[in-house]
C-alpha cells in the first residue's frame, strides 16, 4: 500500500467516492475490449515468500505494516509478494466511525484466516511469514522492523534450490469475465505428509480512507486485497496424501467468473466494491495440511500471476 494523496478539484464532494485505480508506479497497457487474453506460464526457480497482513482501514498503525511490504517488495522482487487481509474490529465499518464506517472490504475468505490466524491478543497490524508462526506458540508479527527481520532471514536460509516449484497459467475473457486458472505444482524430493493446493484472487491499488499518521487519508492506495477464492474452498484442494515421489507434479484447473463488484459478507448493506480484472492477481500456494505436523498450515511454497494481459 503506497501513500498517495490525490488533489482534485472537486475533493470536496468526493470525500467519501470509492474507486478503483490503476497502481501510479505501473501503469497498465490500453485493454481490449471484447478478446480472451491468455498469459505466458510463470514459474521459476526462487523459494518465495507470502506476507498476509491482516488490517482494515481504520488500524493507525496499519500503514507502517504495508510501507515495509512495499520497501521488500522492492528488496527481493517476485521473490516476495504481499496479500492485505481485511479482518476484524478495525475493518467493520459498523464498529468504527467515519470515513471508516463507509465501506467494507473484508471478505468470506479473509474471515476464514482471521479466524484462525489471528492471535488471541488482537493487536494491529498482525501478519504471517509464509504462515511460520502458526500453530507454534509464537506471536504474529506486530511491526514493520520485525516483518523486514522475518522474511530476510527466511529467504537466506532458503537461498538455494526450493523444494516445490509451482507453475502458474491464465486466460480470462473481457467479454464474459470468465477466467481460468491451470496451476501446476511440481515436488523436485520426496515428501511425507498431506500438501494443500489453495489458489485466491487479489485486486492491487483499491482508493479507499486508511486511518494514519499523522491524519487520516481519504484516498490511499490498498495494495493487493484479498478479494475471493478460486478454489472450492479458502483451505484449498488435496494434491498429496501420505507421500510424493521426487520430481512428482499435480496440476489444477480451476474456473471462476470475475463479479461486477465484491459485497462484504459481514455488512450487505455497505455499498460494494468494484472490481478490476486489469488490476487482479492469482496467488496460487502449497502448504502443509496434515493437522500432527509440526509445520501445519505453514506455506512451502507460493506463486503469483496478473491474470491479464
Amino acid at each position: 500500500m503506497n501513500k498517495f494523496i490525490f488533489y482534485f478539484l472537486f475533493l470536496a464532494s468526493s470525500l467519501f467516492v470509492f474507486t478503483a485505480c490503476d497502481y501510479v508506479a505501473n501503469p497498465l497497457l490500453p485493454q481490449a475490449k471484447t478478446t480472451t487474453g491468455t498469459g505466458t506460464v510463470v514459474s521459476d526457480t526462487n523459494q518465495k515468500v507470502l506476507i498476509e497482513d491482516f488490517t482494515g482501514m481504520a488500524c493507525i498503525n496499519c500503514p507502517t505494516m504495508a510501507t515495509r511490504a512495499e520497501e521488500l517488495i522492492a528488496q527481493y522482487g517476485s521473490r516476495v509478494f504481499f496479500m492485505e487481509v481485511n479482518y476484524g474490529g478495525f475493518a467493520n465499518p459498523t464498529q468504527n466511525a467515519a470515513p471508516y464506517n463507509v465501506w467494507d472490504a473484508e471478505t468470506t475468505v479473509g474471515d476464514a484466516y482471521g479466524n484462525l490466524f489471528v492471535t488471541a491478543s488482537g493487536s494491529y497490524p498482525n501478519a504471517l511469514v509464509n504462515r511460520r508462526h502458526f500453530p507454534q506458540t509464537l506471536q504474529n508479527i506486530g511491526d514493520s522492523l520485525t516483518l523486514g527481520d522475518s522474511v530476510t532471514n527466511f529467504l537466506s536460509q532458503n537461498s538455494g534450490k526450493p523444494g516445490i516449484y509451482i507453475s502458474l497459467a491464465t486466460s480470462f475473457n473481457v467479454g464474459t469475465s470468465a477466467l481460468t486458472v491451470t496451476a501446476t505444482a511440481t515436488f523436485l524430493k520426496a515428501y511425507t505428509g498431506n500438501y494443500n493446493l489453495t489458489v485466491v484472487l487479489m485486486q492491487d491499488s483499491i482508493v479507499a480512507p486508511q486511518n494514519d499518521r499523522p491524519a487520516p487519508i481519504t484516498n490511499f492506495y490498498h495494495r493487493f486485497a484479498l478479494r475471493d477464492n478460486i478454489t472450492t474452498s479458502p483451505w484449498g484442494d488435496a494434491i498429496i496424501i501420505g507421500s510424493a515421489a521426487a520430481n512428482q507434479s499435480v496440476t489444477k484447473t480451476y474456473a471462476y467468473t470475475i463479479p461486477v463488484s465484491y459485497q462484504s459478507p459481514d455488512n450487505p448493506t455497505k455499498p460494494p466494491i468494484p472490481s478490476k480484472y486489469q488490476q487482479s492477481y492469482v496467488v496460487a500456494y502449497v502448504y502443509d495440511a496434515l493437522s500432527t505436523s509440526p509445520t501445519w498450515y505453514q506455506i512451502m511454497q507460493v506463486q503469483q500471476k496478473k491474470i491479464y494481459p
